[in-house]
């Protein structure tokens, strides 16, 4: 799944499960090109925070 930069903050805020679904697929399929790499550092400092 190809996903503009644009989109892909829009995605994230309006359609959580859809951006969610979106970078599953670029994780699964190696595009690492592809994610959008600033809200899934967020997400996972919300699932892991620093110690």
């Amino acid at each position: 799944m190809t996903v503009q930069p644009l989109s892909w903050q829009k995605l994230y805020e309006t359609e959580y499960d859809q951006w969610l679904a979106a970078t599953v697929s670029c994780l699964k399929t190696r595009q690492l090109e592809q994610l959008d790499f600033d809200n899934l550092i967020e997400e996972l400092k919300e699932w892991f925070p620093p110690v």
